[in-house]
């Protein structure tokens, strides 16, 4: 599945059990931490989110085309 989501706690379980990425802030519960594929270095609210898109950004070698982009808009 092409699907990322990104959950910290037990309601959030089903979900994640059925992505390609499944991601959870630092200080997650347990079973969530358990079942991630990437847990982020920082928690909710302190740049997980920041942290989660730079991972998927770099994994498609995209930073400098998305910064350029960025920097000129059409």
């Amino acid at each position: 599945y092409q699907i990322c989501y990104m959950g910290d706690d037990w309601r959030d379980l089903a979900v994640l059990q059925r992505v390609g990425l499944a991601a959870c802030p630092a200080g997650s519960a347990d079973a969530v931490l358990d079942c991630c594929h990437f847990i982020t270095p920082r928690s909710g609210g302190a740049g997980a989110v920041r942290d989660l898109c730079d991972l998927i950004v770099y994994a498609h070698n995209a930073t400098d085309t998305l910064l350029q982009e960025y920097l000129n808009p059409s």
